[in-house]
């Protein structure tokens, strides 16, 4: 079956050696290697699903502004990533497009409670980041991600947090300060349209200011997911 392609594609992508090196703290987000297998034990076990844009279309009409198409997306409602075709991620740089959408995946998956929310703004940074970083630390080809903004400046921020942390093997949790994600968000609030204004702590949201996750289903001890 195609979507068992797609769901077997995504979670061998998301076990991709070297990725277990991520940890890092990006304002009240985490992100690490361990919650992106997370991601993947769920989407093993059918917690989340992985659907082609065809499949969801079969459902009912599928919400984008005019003229916009799906690439990859995560819909917390339906707790599924959605993809392009069946064969997604096979194609070049597809891979890191499928890491960045399990990062959304893993603050639905492991969400405190329900409609847990999170600033749009560094819900992106930490989900481009987690892709600059995943290139690093598991040898992949740069491609197009450095001259895409806000590729670049994802690129220049996981260059000096290797450099800090011996090329993430150091371990633990890199807490980054907001001066260092100042550029990436900048960069990451012009590309997605949001609106940035200072506030105490830092810089906030005024357009589409937060995600709404609202938690995956949990597995009893049967195995069974209710």
């Amino acid at each position: 079956m195609a979507n068992e392609m797609l769901k077997n594609n995504i979670s061998r992508i998301l076990r991709t050696p070297g990725l277990e090196k991520i940890g890092f703290q990006l304002g009240a987000l985490t992100v690490t290697g361990q919650k992106i297998g997370q991601v993947a034990q769920a989407i093993d076990n059918g917690r989340i699903k992985c659907l082609t844009v065809d499949e969801l279309k079969a459902q009912g009409p599928i919400d984008l502004p005019k003229g916009m198409v799906v690439e990859a997306r995560y819909k917390e409602e339906l707790n599924a990533m959605l993809f392009r075709d069946a064969g997604y991620g096979m194609g070049p740089g597809e891979d890191r497009t499928v890491v960045h959408e399990a990062v959304h995946a893993a603050f639905d998956l492991l969400a405190p409670r329900k409609n847990f929310q999170t600033l749009a703004m560094d819900d992106e940074s930490a989900a481009v980041l987690t892709e600059a970083i995943y290139i690093k630390v598991c040898d992949k080809p740069l491609g197009g991600f450095k001259m895409e903004a806000p590729g670049e400046e994802a690129w220049n921020l996981a260059g000096l947090m290797s450099i800090a942390t011996e090329n993430f093997t150091a371990g633990g949790i890199y807490d980054l300060a907001p001066s260092e994600t100042a550029d990436l968000r900048a960069a990451v609030a012009q590309n997605w349209g949001f609106i940035t204004v200072k506030d105490k702590s830092g810089y906030t949201d005024n357009s589409h200011a937060m995600y709404v996750y609202n938690g995956v289903v949990k597995c009893g001890k049967s195995g069974v997911c209710k």
